[in-house]
């Protein structure tokens, strides 16, 4: 047991808590383990690659200037504040500059992360829409999202270490919520309208067919029409179909690129501002 111990790769815990002494290689180590996840996530939430790429180095950097205990969680905490700030700065400096709707890559299914991989790997209108809905989120919505359903992260993870004051059950159970009745309303509308007189006048009678207004009246139909309620039970929940969205892969040469500036000296001089930051306080 005792040569095993000796032997075992150090933790995320010991090899922050190495980087804030200085040893570069713990630094290496953390971006060889935790890059292509940190990358392929401030890519959903900026959906700008070079932005990406941005994101990611500025995260890894700050490692070393940051104080407290490490782990994948205050990682991932950590940038999603480098990717809330270059999106702030961004929209600061180009308004107008707004990025072209997403690729294809955004929307690869990864089918071990799914229960039930034939009900949805077929299902291109399911799973662009549910990519559409959550994109459709405010950028600080989305990476909550996406860290709570996509990394796992808890709620008291999410809770302690991207501040969020208690708040963090509530705003993640009203993210998947939200998420589920855009995507299952508007699957009810289009695949079983016709099939339901009662919410085709439904949706008829409407005079502002709006989407929340959509959404609102299909959601008191199927709470009143059994046919529509069983229907809606056989779609997959769609937490479930973002939670197997594929991780995007960083392009090989941007891995090299960024490693090899991470592995440059770090310059002495450090604020004591920066040496007093946490994970999540950013």
């Amino acid at each position: 047991m005792e040569a095993v111990a000796a032997t075992a790769s150090p933790s995320d815990a010991q090899l922050g808590a190495r980087t804030l002494v200085g040893d570069q290689q713990a630094l290496l180590s953390l971006y060889e383990a935790h890059f292509g996840a940190v990358y392929d996530f401030a890519l959903r939430v900026v959906r700008d690659g070079p932005l990406a790429a941005h994101v990611a180095e500025t995260a890894f950097a700050r490692v070393r200037k940051a104080a407290g205990d490490f782990g994948e969680a205050p990682l991932f905490a950590l940038a999603r504040v480098c990717a809330l700030d270059a999106l702030h700065d961004r929209a600061r400096a180009r308004p107008a500059d707004l990025p072209e709707r997403e690729g294809h890559q955004f929307t690869q299914m990864d089918a071990q992360r799914l229960s039930d991989p034939s009900a949805v790997l077929f299902d291109r209108e399911l799973i662009e829409l549910v990519w559409d809905s959550a994109a459709a989120l405010t950028p600080d919505e989305y990476s909550l999202l996406d860290l709570h359903i996509r990394h796992d992260l808890t709620v008291e993870e999410l809770a302690y270490h991207c501040g969020l004051n208690g708040s963090a059950s509530t705003r993640l159970s009203r993210l998947c919520r939200g998420l589920d009745d855009a995507v299952i309303s508007t699957l009810v509308v289009t695949r079983w309208r016709k099939s339901c007189a009662r919410l085709d006048l439904a949706l008829s009678d409407l005079e502002d067919p709006g989407a929340d207004k959509i959404r609102l009246v299909v959601r008191q139909h199927v709470r009143e029409c059994e046919q529509c309620r069983e229907s809606e039970q056989r779609f997959v929940s769609p937490t479930e179909v973002f939670g197997g969205f594929a991780a995007i892969p960083a392009p090989p040469r941007l891995r090299r690129d960024l490693l090899k500036r991470l592995n440059r000296p770090e310059p002495r001089e450090h604020s004591s501002r920066l040496r007093r930051l946490t994970f999540g306080i950013l």
